[in-house]
């Protein structure tokens, strides 16, 4: 915790966090934050004087967790994980999203890729003193669905544009994301090998002959897992984009009216976006965040939302 202040304090007078004296960096309040499995966070209140006032910056600081080798073992190279982040604050998104209103704003990032990770750290805005949180419910209702949907659009929309405007830039890119190299256990096979089982099944039920369909899933199941996953998540051209990855309730924050109504999302942890198809981040939130009902109400709205930010 020290060693943290004391590094905000240095980035502090060298004006990282903006003009004025450093008069201290002190804790803040941690409620409300989201899940970390790979990530230490912090939340500390960078607190600035000029000849006019005393200005409060709030800052949530993302470190490397101290067991991070354990965690490798098991998740795939998180180094991974960190430099995809801070390359994505650091050097895509300001391109891709030059307005800055999908994400929060990054003061300082640094990755050694796993060379010396006391050296690793994330610092962001910490958007809770502008209003925003994490939704509260389980599930996602219209209101909160539209704003994110929308928004997705603009991002997937935003890879679109820049691929016709610098495609080389693009291709670095495309290089520069690298996705994680997860090991699945037995439970995680049989999870997505079933999930396999139950798309053909109504073709491969009792008295259905339909062999065109054994033989594919035979084919398919035959694949291993990691192997079939590698070509889910496959980018094929034109639909391939840059993928937040892992667009779940918890890596979203809406802010609210007085009356308790939405009226913006910005997405944060990017640490798992690759260059892919833009499927995996609609099935992602589409079938995790909503309920069965919200999307049999309202499925043909949910993608033209979609669409209309895709294509503005």
């Amino acid at each position: 915790m020290e060693s943290l202040i004391e590094r905000l304090s240095d980035s502090a007078r060298a004006g990282v966090f903006g003009p004025g004296r450093l008069l201290r960096v002190e804790n803040n309040d941690d409620t409300g934050l989201g899940a970390q499995f790979a990530s230490q966070i912090y939340f500390f209140r960078v607190v600035l004087e000029d000849e006019q006032s005393v200005k409060n910056v709030p800052v949530v600081v993302k470190v490397q967790i101290e067991n991070i080798e354990d965690i490798a073992k098991e998740n795939g190279e998180p180094y991974r994980q960190f430099l995809n982040e801070v390359n994505m604050y650091k050097t895509v998104l300001p391109e891709l999203l030059s307005d800055q209103r999908s994400y929060p704003k990054m003061f300082l990032a640094e990755a050694s890729g796993g060379t010396d990770i006391t050296k690793d750290i994330l610092v962001l805005e910490d958007l809770r003193e502008r209003g925003y949180k994490i939704a509260d419910d389980l599930f996602l209702d219209f209101d909160h669905m539209s704003l994110a949907m929308r928004r997705l659009g603009e991002f997937h929309g935003s890879s679109y544009r820049l691929k016709i405007d610098n495609p080389e830039l693009m291709r670095v890119w495309r290089k520069t994301l690298l996705e994680s190299k997860k090991q699945l256990d037995d439970s995680e096979k049989a999870f997505f090998d079933s999930a396999v089982a139950r798309g053909f099944g109504k073709f491969l039920g009792a008295g259905k002959k339909n062999s065109g369909c054994r033989i594919a899933f035979e084919k398919l199941i035959g694949i291993p897992t990691e192997e079939r996953l590698k070509v889910f998540c496959r980018a094929e051209e034109p639909f391939a984009s840059i993928v937040h990855g892992d667009f779940n309730k918890n890596n979203i924050l809406f802010k609210y009216d007085h009356r308790g109504k939405t009226e913006d999302v910005l997405f944060f942890d990017f640490a798992t976006s690759i260059y892919s198809d833009p499927s995996i981040d609609l099935s992602f939130i589409l079938y995790m965040n909503t309920s069965a009902a919200e999307r049999d109400a309202h499925w043909e709205e949910y993608l033209s939302i979609y669409w209309a930010g895709l294509t503005s």
